[in-house]
């Protein structure tokens, strides 16, 4: 009996990124509005962070995001999972606002990616912004 694989090889393996397993996960679920799909790339990427998180869920927190809500859903992502080093450089550093600020513009800048690349139907863009948030914060 040969030891080959025969057919394709599993979408996900223990060396997968984050991002693919994410992307995975919510495969058949992910599109452009609510009438074709159940949630689009920050939605699910939202879904799969936060959906245990009684508060999130009380809020009733939208399958589909405006840019505002997914970065702010973007920032409890990485409250919740970034490591240590991640969360001091930007929530306990003597220059607070500045580090906000930066912050605030990061989130920003990976939301609205996330959502015209959705909104386009590219979704391996979206799912690319995806894949360079959880890493620029560590959490992949």
């Amino acid at each position: 009996m040969s030891s080959e694989i025969i057919g394709e090889p599993p979408a996900i393996t223990e060396d997968s990124d984050l991002a693919v397993i994410i992307r995975e996960l919510y495969r058949g679920r992910v599109g452009r509005n609510q009438k074709t799909s159940d949630y689009c790339v920050g939605g699910a990427l939202c879904h799969y962070f936060l959906r245990y998180e009684e508060e999130w869920r009380d809020m009733r927190k939208g399958t589909f995001p405006f840019a505002d809500s997914l970065a702010y859903d973007l920032e409890w992502i990485i409250r919740d999972h970034a490591p240590e080093l991640i969360q001091e450089l930007f929530f306990d550093v003597a220059d607070e606002y500045d580090k906000g600020q930066e912050l605030e513009h990061t989130l920003h800048y990976y939301a609205n990616a996330m959502i015209n690349a959705n909104d386009d139907g590219d979704y391996d863009d979206a799912w690319v912004h995806v894949d360079m948030f959880l890493k620029e914060f560590g959490i992949d």
